[in-house]
């Protein structure tokens, strides 16, 4: 076995620790519903990109930054159906405190 020695680590935790997929969708297929898109349309674009950039293409006038904390304050309330991917737990608990 490998051993690395560092004093932190830096995780991203969609995709690598969670899984987040159902509620990223339903968040922004309420989104895209609210602003008259196509939810599927949105969704697609959305997932996996920086949310202010989704917002910058679909509402170039708006005020982006307020849209975004809108779509990210959703992100975290909504959390139904979000889990930890296979591993992550076990990494997390081997890691010295």
């Amino acid at each position: 076995m490998t051993h690395i020695r560092c004093s932190a680590l830096l995780f991203d935790m969609d995709g690598v620790l969670i899984d987040s997929t159902p509620a990223v969708a339903r968040v922004w297929s309420r989104w895209a519903r609210a602003h008259g898109f196509p939810p599927e349309e949105v969704v697609a674009k959305a997932h996996g990109r920086p949310s202010i950039t989704t917002v910058r293409e679909y509402l170039p006038d708006a005020d982006h930054e307020a849209e975004n904390r809108i779509v990210e304050r959703s992100e975290i309330e909504d959390l139904e159906g979000v889990v930890p991917l296979p591993g992550a737990r076990e990494l997390l608990d081997h890691l010295p405190r």
